[in-house]
């Protein structure tokens, strides 16, 4: 068997080592190890103005032994964060009193296993860089059977709401564009 020693970095030893002054977008897809990177990226989501953050929840080992809640809660609390489940059609807020037990992956009844696999994306987006990507989130126009929340009220109480606010689409199209990140839109929703 060959073998190939890579060399690895922490999200924060690079941006130090590159002087980064600035990180518009963390996406991270380790297979499975994702909180690992975020553990690894403390300085750069504090003192790097990043506006959103991507990464995978699923069924991996690292997942089994840190929960979603506690980084969601961190994430909120140390960063200024809101994260939410990601899809296709929908996202579900988590943050704050928006979190159900039943997310956790390993809750009993967890709402998380969908489609034939487990897991899913996570998307954080911050308050005090990327505010009105959190406020087209939040505002984005519900599904025909959904009654609009109330003010302050969390999506994850109602069926999930479609991102059909062509507001919500716009502004994240004009990050993307502002960032000059080659990604379609597609990867991010």
């Amino acid at each position: 068997m060959n073998r190939m020693v890579v060399p690895v970095v922490s999200i924060d030893s690079y941006a130090q080592s590159h002087g980064l002054a600035v990180v518009d977008v963390i996406k991270i897809d380790a297979e499975g190890h994702d909180s690992v990177i975020i553990d690894g990226a403390q300085e750069t989501l504090r003192d790097r103005r990043v506006k959103l953050l991507f990464f995978e929840y699923g069924a991996d080992v690292t997942w089994a032994k840190r929960r979603l809640q506690p980084l969601v809660a961190d994430l909120d609390s140390d960063f200024h964060f809101d994260c939410y489940f990601g899809g296709e059609l929908a996202l579900i807020k988590l943050t704050g009193i928006c979190w159900k037990q039943e997310y956790d992956l390993w809750h009993p009844r967890s709402s998380v296993p969908s489609a034939g696999h487990v897991g899913t994306n996570i998307y954080c987006a911050s308050r005090d860089h990327a505010p009105d990507l959190i406020a087209a989130y939040d505002a984005s126009v519900l599904s025909a059977t959904s009654p609009r929340p109330t003010s302050g009220a969390c999506h994850s109480c109602h069926p999930p709401f479609e991102i059909s606010s062509h507001k919500a689409l716009a502004i994240l199209k004009t990050h993307l564009a502002e960032w000059s990140l080659d990604i379609p839109l597609i990867k991010f929703l």
